[in-house]
């Protein structure tokens, strides 16, 4: 039975960052990814914040620190979606 796209299903799937590119190979259909380079420890920082926070924050700033860990993140919510607030 095919029920359609349920909410918030994939099309598809994002391999790279905004940020990042692909090169060419010999073959056309194989690329090497250009990554971006990520200090981790950044990286984990901002997660733990967020993981210690999460029920004591807003859900507003909850999104805010998320887009914050991943800058390409769009809410579905249009109320997400406008002015940044202030993070912990």
């Amino acid at each position: 039975m095919f029920t359609g796209l349920r909410p918030s299903e994939k099309l598809y799937e994002e391999l790279l960052t905004d940020k990042e590119n692909t090169l060419p190979t010999h073959h056309p259909k194989i690329k090497i990814a250009q990554v971006e380079k990520f200090d981790y420890s950044v990286l984990l920082s901002r997660i733990d914040v967020l993981v210690k926070n999460a029920y004591i924050l807003s859900k507003q700033e909850v999104v805010e620190l998320f887009k914050d860990i991943v800058p390409e993140y769009k809410s579905s919510n249009d109320q997400y979606n406008g002015k940044p607030v202030k993070k912990p």
